[in-house]
């Protein structure tokens, strides 16, 4: 006789449920988590007991779900090196995939622990720092307008580590990714003199210096500068890799030939050059991978070009398609590009709407009197 089968464990209980809400399948779950399905199916039913402190905590780690979700004491705990590596490679590949919603969480997870004195002690200050710049990276992409202060704080982390390891290219990565937050804010003269700062920084890697420059000239477009904002856009381009992913101080940075031409296809459009930019949206079509998050990001700046040249069915409903997949991922940044957009054909349609009375109010002066 086989032996009865054990209850299932609250922690087997989770991971049905997490998978249910997720829609997985056990072989994703599976492959997400790094084991067996086999492994799942015996955690769902009962089969096997999943009550490993450490793979509790590593499950949890890797859903970013609280360790009380899976039955463990909610205290944080300090991670080792390899653990912190192997958790922020696992985020940077929820972000190809465009899970920014999971990744967020696994990185919410990371920010819990960074401020313990116990964690200060086992990691180096670069694995801080690649830790700090992992969290700001994500959350710039997937937290609301309320939240970048707290994005510029983290980012501020990585300015004091760099400046106390003398480390020049992630210098030059905090102090651009807090002008870019800046420029968001719509403060574009702190915005310029933060970028300009990360410019002059000596002994800045080409690849870093291109980044700064891309969004240096965002600064330049928002102020109606062109000749400066062609210029920059030159030298990022001159600068940009072709290969999809290059690193800056061991860290992952996306900028590349692909994302110069996706701003150039945004740029013409807002400049009225709608011809250009449809060409720019092809040139970076064929430059980036075709991993979910780049398509996503091609297909809103996409949307951006059919309104601006007027093609309001044709982006519309491009926009509906993507919506429920945006808000399903997390997806905040390109979240806001088709709020941009209907602000866009809101004034749009105050704008004809004026038009439209004033020229029915002079038609109906100069009506005859019959």
């Amino acid at each position: 006789m086989k032996p009865p089968r054990q209850p299932v464990s609250l922690a087997g209980q989770f991971l049905k449920r997490y998978r249910q809400q997720h829609h997985l399948t056990q072989e994703q779950l599976a492959a997400l988590l790094h084991v067996e399905p086999r492994t799942i199916r015996a955690y769902e039913t009962g089969e096997r007991q999943l009550s490993n402190i450490h793979e509790l905590r590593r499950i949890a780690d890797w859903l970013g779900v609280p360790p009380e979700a899976l039955g463990l004491a909610p205290q944080p705990l300090p991670r080792s090196p390899h653990e912190l590596a192997a958790l922020l490679q696992h985020a940077w590949q929820l972000m190809e995939a465009a899970e920014v919603a999971r990744a967020r969480a696994v990185i919410e997870q990371v920010l819990s622990t960074l401020s313990l004195p116990e964690q200060h002690n086992v990691l180096s200050l670069q694995e801080l720092a690649s830790a700090y710049f992992t969290a700001g990276y994500i959350l710039l992409r997937a937290a609301p307008v309320e939240e970048w202060h707290r994005v510029l704080s983290i980012y501020r982390e990585v300015e004091a580590i760099a400046q106390q390891i003398q480390a020049p290219s992630l210098l030059n990565l905090a102090l651009t990714y807090q002008g870019d937050l800046y420029r968001r804010l719509g403060r574009l003269d702190q915005a310029a003199d933060l970028l300009q700062a990360a410019l002059e920084i000596a002994n800045v890697t080409p690849v870093a210096q291109g980044n700064s420059l891309q969004l240096l000239a965002r600064v330049y477009l928002r102020r109606q500068d062109l000749q400066a904002f062609d210029s920059a856009m030159k030298q990022a381009e001159a600068l940009a890799p072709e290969r999809f992913r290059p690193t800056v101080s061991g860290l992952p940075l996306f900028y590349n030939r692909g994302t110069v031409y996706e701003e150039y296809a945004r740029s013409c459009a807002d400049l009225g050059q709608s011809q250009l930019a449809f060409h720019y949206l092809d040139l970076a079509q064929h430059s980036l991978p075709a991993t979910r998050f780049w398509e996503l990001m091609l297909l809103t700046a996409r949307v951006i070009v059919l309104v601006k040249a007027h093609e309001f069915d044709a982006g519309t409903s491009l926009a509906l398609d993507l919506l429920p997949e945006l808000k399903q991922k997390g997806l905040q940044r390109f979240l806001d590009r088709l709020h941009f957009v209907q602000r866009y054909l809101d004034q749009l349609q105050q704008q004809a709407g004026r038009a439209s009375r004033s020229l029915a109010d002079a038609l109906a002066e100069s009506a005859p009197d019959y």
